[in-house]
């Protein structure tokens, strides 16, 4: 409800054409040309919504601990894309974001039209885990958060509520095995730090 209102915010005070509904620490790239014309060139084709595929970063042991931003020392990512992609959406009044910006709904009779992402060469880059502490933070007010919630469907963060319920059940132990658990070999990952704008943009 908070991102379907700031679009409409944004729709009705400066007239946007696209809403980009992303989350902190995620990272929209373009390997063709500037956001501006890739969006632009989208809406020319006739596509209401691009579906952004995401590619996570990982935990490893070949992160230097010396580097104090997390967007810096992870520099290797995973082979294939997650599941569950983003929208960007050229939004009209009437739409509806879904949770977790994956999906949207409109009252348009109109079916819209959609495109991958990927065929004009926009990715996201995602940081979903940054350190131990980074972890704990996230199992516990996460799941202090879905807790609190209410008229949330159950299915909405589900390995969150789980990974709380282990923490409840088994305290700072699980913690370290959930770390341990995502802590990959750089071997089997690829080496791709995040392009120098974007990290420009987060210092």
């Amino acid at each position: 409800k908070k991102t379907t209102a700031a679009a409409c915010f944004a729709k009705s005070i400066f007239g946007v054409d696209w809403i980009i509904p992303l989350d902190g620490d995620e990272f929209l790239t373009s390997t063709s040309d500037t956001l501006a014309s890739t969006l632009e060139h989208i809406a020319g084709a006739g596509y209401s919504y691009v579906a952004i595929h995401r590619c996570d970063y990982r935990l490893t042991s070949a992160d230097d601990q010396a580097e104090p931003n997390p967007v810096r020392r992870l520099r290797y990512r995973q082979r294939y894309l997650t599941p569950c992609p983003k929208v960007l959406i050229r939004f009209e009044q009437g739409m509806r974001i879904d949770v977790g910006n994956h999906d949207f709904h409109s009252d348009h009779e109109v079916r819209l039209l959609g495109a991958s992402g990927l065929r004009f060469g926009l990715s996201l880059r995602h940081f979903p885990l940054r350190s131990k502490d980074h972890v704990r933070l996230k199992i516990i007010n996460g799941g202090r958060a879905l807790e609190a919630a209410t008229g949330l469907n159950q299915r909405h963060g589900g390995h969150w509520r789980l990974a709380f319920d282990a923490f409840k059940a088994r305290g700072e132990e699980f913690i370290e095995s959930y770390y341990r658990d995502h802590v990959a070999s750089p071997e089997s990952l690829d080496f791709d730090p995040l392009p120098a704008p974007a990290l420009k943009m987060n210092t």
